[in-house]
């Protein structure tokens, strides 16, 4: 049995839960109807009671340490009651995966329970791909196989995406042929070990004032939405990252408030950084308005987009990898020798022969906000007209569209979803009224409204794809991190869906 306290010490109320049936504290049965909501009061509290001594950290060192305290358990809090929380509803999933932890479950009357997803799903992806494993190490996939990364210690379960290609040669060799780099930058030292595990560039030392810029002569046509990353290390000096976007646009991040600090007028450009093993990747997203031919980054001290800038001895420059890309946001690392490379898309999929209910059900999903739009998380059905999923619009709202013979409608929940990279919980449930089929949309545990077909889609009962639009259509992916989903061939109530997706 696991049991959890809420110390007053650290703003919780002093009582105790429990995971098993206890009729005073147990949350296993139907006592999490009555006793998760206490719960999460108690993590409330307790996050504020974090912030309030994390806004006394300056003043003592004994604050800093108790908000540290709060802060760890408050994580560690809501974790655990997540998963508790999950745990009332295992034994009536038919279908599911837990990329977190590596598990899949299928349910057709005999149960299976793997830490092997190809005995459950269909898996495709020609070529390999590269992510961070649990050590902050970089790891290579081999096709075909499903992909899950961590970051900083924590597992974020799959990563599924579309076709993509880095246009960039030599994308962590910066001493290759391709590179246009000012020759008065001195000699290229190590730096430390990154998350590639291996050396990478890093400039000290100046004697001189000049140029730092990392370039490449790549053509991209105008009106084309383009990705460019940069893994820049912490051991880095200067406060801005100048991104090269062809000769005409240079957009100037600050690297400290990780904003962007400067762009061109006309140019509309969106940043998403993610922290890496001693460093972080910076992408910028811009959609060009004339044809552009020269791309990379350069460092400057000040915020301006001109090359040249005053460098002194301590002043240090360390880049990882890079990576160009067309579309509007960063995929996984592709690295690059002599030659641009393509990571073919990820297909993660189920058929089968009446898999989900006609009556009745719901399906839930844990992911990470996606950057871009039209990034889909589930898909059913089996054509353009007959389907639905569960996505990201072009406006970043979470949504789910319903089609079938003729017929449309779709949830938004605008209002509801989270910040872009962020944990996100959505549920969708439907039951047949006798005349039609009434869908309900929950986002983190509020409700976002109701949409009713006719008839299920065509194909709805056999076919499911993780991370896509539909099992046989392959183009718009999920780009991002699923952290897992279930199907139960139940209607959830209100109350239960909302008490399910509550960050």
């Amino acid at each position: 049995m696991a049991s959890v306290t809420f110390p007053t010490a650290l703003g919780g109320d002093g009582k105790t839960y429990t995971d098993d049936a206890h009729p005073d504290t147990g949350l296993d049965g139907l006592g999490h109807v009555t006793r998760f909501v206490p719960c999460l009061k108690n993590v409330v509290a307790m996050a504020g009671y974090t912030a309030q001594y994390a806004a006394k950290i300056d003043a003592a060192a004994t604050y800093a340490d108790r908000a540290e305290d709060a802060k760890r358990y408050v994580e560690a809090v809501a974790e655990a009651y997540a998963v508790n929380l999950l745990d009332a509803y295992r034994d009536r999933i038919t279908l599911g995966a837990d990329f977190r932890a590596g598990r899949y479950t299928r349910d057709d009357g005999a149960r299976l329970d793997t830490n092997d997803p190809s005995l459950i799903f269909s898996i495709v992806r020609s070529t390999p791909k590269f992510l961070e494993a649990s050590n902050q190490y970089l790891r290579e996939y081999a096709p075909d196989v499903v992909a899950r990364e961590w970051n900083k210690g924590k597992p974020l379960g799959a990563v599924i995406e579309p076709t993509s290609q880095n246009l960039l040669v030599y994308s962590e060799d910066f001493s290759g042929s391709g590179w246009v780099i000012a020759t008065s930058m001195g000699d290229i030292k190590d730096g430390l070990a990154s998350w590639l595990n291996k050396p990478y560039m890093r400039y000290d030392n100046f004697t001189f004032s000049g140029s730092l810029s990392i370039l490449q002569n790549i053509t991209v046509s105008s009106g084309q939405a383009v990705t460019l990353s940069a893994y820049v290390s912490n051991e880095t000096t200067p406060r801005y990252l100048a991104f090269n976007m062809g000769n005409d646009f240079r957009v100037v991040v600050d690297t400290e408030n990780e904003v962007i600090s400067s762009n061109p007028a006309g140019v509309s450009a969106a940043l998403f950084v993610r922290k890496t093993l001693n460093g972080r990747r910076f992408c910028l997203t811009v959609t060009l308005p004339t044809t552009q031919n020269r791309f990379g980054v350069f460092f400057r001290k000040s915020n301006s987009v001109g090359y040249n800038d005053n460098w002194i001895p301590g002043d240090v420059i360390a880049l990882t990898a890079m990576q160009l890309e067309i579309g509007d946001k960063a995929t996984s690392y592709i690295p690059t020798l002599d030659s641009s490379v393509t990571r073919q898309s990820d297909q993660l999929f189920r058929i089968s022969e009446g898999q989900f209910s006609r009556q009745q059900g719901t399906f839930y999903a844990q992911y990470l906000k996606p950057p871009g739009g039209f990034d889909y998380i589930l898909g059913l059905g089996t054509a353009n007209d007959e389907e639905i999923n569960l996505g990201n619009s072009s406006a970043r709202s979470t949504f789910i569209n319903l089609r079938s013979g003729g017929e449309f409608s779709s949830i938004n929940a605008a209002s509801l979803q989270s910040q872009i990279g962020e944990l996100e919980k959505a549920l969708f449930t439907y039951v047949f009224n006798g005349t039609s089929y009434i869908f309900e949309l929950f986002v983190n545990g509020g409700f976002a409204g109701t949409g009713e077909l006719t008839r299920l889609p065509a194909g709805f009962e056999n076919n499911i794809a993780i991370g896509r639009r539909r099992a046989n259509f392959n183009d718009l992916h999920a780009n991002t991190n699923i952290f897992g989903f279930f199907y139960i061939p139940l209607q959830l109530s209100r109350a239960e869906a909302q008490e399910l997706t509550t960050l």
